[in-house]
Parts: structure tokens; C-alpha cells; sequence
């Protein structure tokens, strides 16, 4: 259904945010750039659902966390990159994502400086105490 293609979207751009691989996100930002503004602001908000999963997996709280099968396994590793600092960039990220997009931002551009942003915060050697 349309929440799984979501979530495959979101697993396989953030997996390309983390490893630096620019082709990759480039190629999700087109598709992205694709979607209508409503598509685009579901899956930013989709995406702030999923960290919300992870930030109650990462505190050690599974039995809160509502997510299954290829979900809860995501959520289960991407909740090992997360840390007290990125987990909070990481939504802000996401919420400013989400307000430039009803202000009409280009999508590509926000899409792709939000890789990078992103990208940065999951990487932990990044990430400065």
C-alpha cells in the first residue's frame, strides 16, 4: 500500500543520507521533486512519526514504540545512530522541512540540502560533544 511505499522511500533515502552516497539522493530528490506537495508533506510528517518511534526505542521504552515487521526492524537499527543532540536536530530538520514545504519551497533543493543535513546529523564522527 501507499504507507509502504513511503516507508521504502524514507528507509532507502535515509540509508543513502547516511552512507554519502550522492547519486543515490540525488535520484531520490528528483523523485521527491516528483511527488505532490500533499505526498511530499506526508512522508516529512511520515518520517517525524518514524523518528518519534526511534527516539522511544533509543530511550529504552520498545513496549511505546508502534511500529512492525520491516518498521520496527528500521526502527530497531536506526535508533543505534541517535544520540541526546542528533535526535533533536534531526526533528527539527524535518519540521522546517515540513514548513518550507507549505511556503512553497523548491522541492529538489530543500529535499537535497535535507540529505545533507540529515546525512550529517546521523553520521556520529559529525557530531561534536
Amino acid at each position: 500500500g501507499h504507507e509502504d511505499e513511503l516507508f521504502f522511500f524514507l528507509r532507502d533515502w535515509l540509508r543513502s543520507c547516511y552512507a554519502n552516497r550522492v547519486e543515490e539522493t540525488i535520484a531520490h530528490a528528483e523523485e521527491f521533486a516528483k511527488m505532490g506537495r500533499d505526498e511530499q508533506k506526508a512522508l516529512i510528517a511520515y518520517a517525524l512519526y518514524l523518528m518519534r518511534q526511534c527516539m522511544l526505542q533509543w530511550q529504552d521504552l520498545p513496549q511505546l514504540v508502534g511500529a512492525f515487521g520491516e518498521e520496527l526492524d528500521f526502527v530497531g537499527k536506526f535508533s543505534r545512530l541517535l544520540n541526546a543532540r542528533n535526535l533533536a536536530g534531526i526533528r527539527e530538520e524535518l519540521e522546517e522541512a515540513y514548513m518550507q514545504l507549505e511556503r512553497n519551497a523548491n522541492p529538489k533543493v530543500l529535499f537535497m540540502d535535507l540529505s545533507y543535513r540529515l546525512g550529517a546529523l546521523q553520521r556520529p564522527e559529525r557530531v561534536r560533544a
